[in-house]
Formats: structure tokens, sequence, C-alpha cells
């Protein structure tokens, strides 16, 4: 019994003893409790650019930080794989704008709420939302060809549009939808001559049954004009005296000549539907282009030519002035004087009034000639009485060729038509002043 009782003194001195019972010692491993932050309730696109796209979330309760993963589109409407793009530190900071993004493209996001220890990071489960840049509208439009049948667009691809719609309206109209296509051009052959039409071009792209609209590109265009009608060539004393009717939106006429290689070379511009040539040689023949047109951005855009060929004659009439004579070409509203065939003088006139009191056409010879003179005589119920410093009459009822010091709109051009002469031949004074000095008793006076 003794020796029992002292092999269990000996078992108890081994134990160790506790010095306390509410903890571990400072060399012992302590447990840690971690803490997950809350999922996410929201996750939205607050707004979308051509170049960045501002997130929105709601907070996450033991969140230290978000983190933002992106996927870009890496085919029609496919998405790749997602990359951390940035973390957004703070527990109450919700929202992140995405910059240097490329316009009309999808791109996917997703967010995390992370909690983030020494010892440990946990995080929420994401969520996730989709969101395509907005599209930029179109760098270049430009006018390819604009004619009388077609006005040709073309314009710059626009990053994301898999389509294009084109708009067109007149200047008081509104834009009406004409046309879609799938490439960068298109060709409006609906439209009238001489108009102006203001185009606009517009991406746009179906995906995920929304369809996306660019902003639209304009341009203002001039349809071209048809060519000209009606075109007569006569022949005066070595001239070719063309006219033609006018074109509806026509800001002028080119006249060319057919030089001796072969090309057209551009010899007059001409507001009105007439055109004088220099004189020639007679007996040759010389081929004219005549070509209406109105302005594209300043420039010339031409119909298409209408050909001509005119054979000269020396003669006016049936025959021939001689060597010094008065040559007045109503059409142009202009006279010349030749002394010994070299040209004295030139100027643009003032003719009868059109289609009431013409100047009368014809070979005509100086048959009154006085300075000063008295005017007087009524026609078509109006009369006058004036005194002129020069006069050449040419016709037995009173016309003829006198200064006009009451002109104050000038002379030439089409004044006549509105506010034409009485008959005569209205001059500026130093021009008939010189006339007067050459002119004599019989010398002729060709009108056409």
């Amino acid at each position: 019994m003794k020796k029992l009782i002292m092999g269990i003194m000996v078992i108890l001195t081994c134990i160790p003893v506790f010095t306390s019972c509410s903890g571990f010692s400072k060399n012992s491993q302590e447990i840690v409790k971690k803490v997950t932050p809350k999922d996410i309730k929201e996750f939205r696109v607050k707004s979308r650019k051509a170049k960045s796209v501002t997130l929105t979330w709601s907070s996450s309760k033991n969140a230290t930080d978000y983190a933002i993963f992106r996927s870009e589109e890496k085919s029609e409407g496919v998405l790749g794989k997602y990359v951390k793009c940035a973390t957004v530190s703070g527990s109450k900071a919700t929202s992140y704008t995405d910059k240097n993004l490329n316009s009309g493209k999808l791109y996917g996001y997703k967010v995390y709420a992370y909690h983030r220890d020494k010892e440990y990071t946990a995080n929420s489960r994401p969520l996730v939302t989709k969101v395509m840049t907005k599209m930029l509208c179109a760098k270049k439009l430009k006018v390819e060809k604009a004619s009388s049948k077609c006005i040709e667009l073309k314009w710059s691809d626009i990053q994301g549009a898999d389509k294009y719609i084109v708009y067109r309206k007149t200047a008081e109209g509104k834009y009406i939808r004409i046309g879609k296509t799938d490439v960068s051009s298109y060709k409006d052959e609906k439209i009238t001559s001489g108009t102006s039409y203001e185009y606009k071009v517009v991406g746009c792209r179906k995906l995920e049954n929304k369809i996306f609209r660019s902003k639209g590109r304009s341009i203002e265009v001039d349809s071209g004009v048809t060519a000209v009608k009606g075109v007569t060539a006569k022949t005066y004393l070595n001239r070719a005296l063309l006219t033609w009717d006018s074109v509806s939106g026509a800001a002028g006429y080119d006249v060319f000549l057919k030089n001796t290689k072969g090309k057209f070379k551009l010899v007059e511009s001409r507001k009105y539907c007439t055109f004088l040539s220099k004189k020639g040689e007679s007996g040759k023949s010389y081929r004219y282009a005549i070509k209406a047109y109105n302005l594209l951005k300043g420039k010339k855009n031409y119909s298409d030519a209408k050909y001509v060929t005119v054979t000269l004659s020396d003669k006016a009439y049936g025959k021939k002035p001689g060597k010094t004579y008065i040559e007045i070409c109503t059409e142009t509203q202009h006279m010349y004087m030749y002394v010994d065939n070299k040209l004295y003088c030139d100027t643009p006139v003032v003719t009868g009034m059109y289609n009431s009191q013409d100047t009368h056409h014809g070979f005509h010879k100086v048959i009154s000639r006085k300075a000063p003179a008295r005017l007087r005589g009524s026609a078509n119920g109006h009369s006058w009485d004036v005194m002129v410093k020069y006069w050449l009459g040419f016709t037995y009822d009173g016309q003829g060729v006198h200064d006009s010091s009451w002109r104050y709109s000038g002379y030439g051009n089409e004044i006549y038509k509105g506010d034409g002469s009485n008959g005569c031949v209205n001059t500026p004074l130093d021009k008939v002043s010189k006339i007067y000095e050459k002119g004599y008793y019989g010398m002729p006076v060709i009108v056409y």
C-alpha cells in the first residue's frame, strides 16, 4: 500500500500547473474571425459617352473597397474575358468612370465588394452589367457627284455602325428618310435638277433587340443643272452669234471653243443666254460647246455640253458693209464701230424695249446727223421731247444712236428687257462723241 501511494505522488509531480484558465499563452495561435462584405444589390450604367462610361452601385456593408472588371467585345455582340481595370477604395465609394474606350463598342462590367485585412481578403458575389458606348457621327461627308440626274454622297466609316440611314430635305421642308445602306456611300437618283438639298447621314446598329444611332452629319448640295436647249447659231460680219433657252437653277453659262489641237478652251463666261464671238475667218467653221453650271462649294458644277458648229460669213443680210461701219448686237447689247476695217470704238448700249419697241434689225445707213439734236415723238401711248448732244439717225421712223444723260443704271446686260429705249440705241456720252466724229451720211449701220 505504501508503494502504491508513492507511485501516485510521482505521477502527480509530472503534471504542469496553469496559472490561469481564462485564455491561451502568448506563444499560442489566436483564432481570427473573418468578415465577408454583403452582396451589392444594384449595379447600373449612370451615363455613357463615345469614349467613356460611368458606373454606379449600391454600397456594401463591411466593404473596404470595390474591384471593377471589364470585358471587351471580341466579335459581334460577344464579350471576351473579364480583366480587372480598377479598384475603388472606401466603403462608401459607389461610382467609377472608365475612360479611353472605343466608340460604338460593347463592354461588360463586373463589380465586387471587398473586405481586406492584414490576415485575409473576402469578397461578395459580383453583379454584372453591359453597355455600348455612343457612336460618333461621320467625320467626313462629301459630295462625290452632283448632276441633274443624281447626287452621290460619301463619308468616313462610323465605328460601331453596321448600317447607315440617309435623310434629305429641301430648303423649306423637313427631313425625310430616303434610304438605308450597308456601305459608307449613297446615290440619290430621285432628284430635281437645279434644286438645293440638305442631306443627313446617321450610323446605326442593332444589338440585343435595341437600335443604337449616332448623331447625324449633314451637308448642303445643289443638284446639277440640265444641258441647254433651244440653241440657235447665226453668223454676221465674221462673228458667230449663239443663243439658247435659260436653264432652271443655272448660275451661268460657259462657252468653249475647239482649238487647232482638238481641245475645247473656255472663251467666255456668260450670265445671260447669248454669246457673240470675236471676228474670225470668213468661210471657216468653228465648233463651240455650251455648258450651264451651278456652284458647288464655290466651284462650277457643269451640265452636259451642247455642241454647235458655225461657218462664218463676212456678210450681214446678204450684204458686205465696206471698211467703215457701225455694228450693233441687240442680243448682247453691244455696239462696235470699225474704221478702215479696224476696231475704232466699242461700248455696251441699251436698245429698244424688248418685245414692244425693239430696235429694228437689218442693214441700215446713217440718214441724219446732228449735234445737238432735239428728239420728239410718241409711241404706244408714250411721248418724249428731249435734247441730246449727238445724233446719228438710221431709220425713217426715228431710230438712231444718241447719248442718254438720264440713264443712271448703266448700259448693257439685259436692261433693255425692263427699261429699254423707245427704239433708239442709248449710248454713253464719251463713246457716242467718238462715233459721231467718224460717222457720215450713208455709213452702214447693221443691227442684228
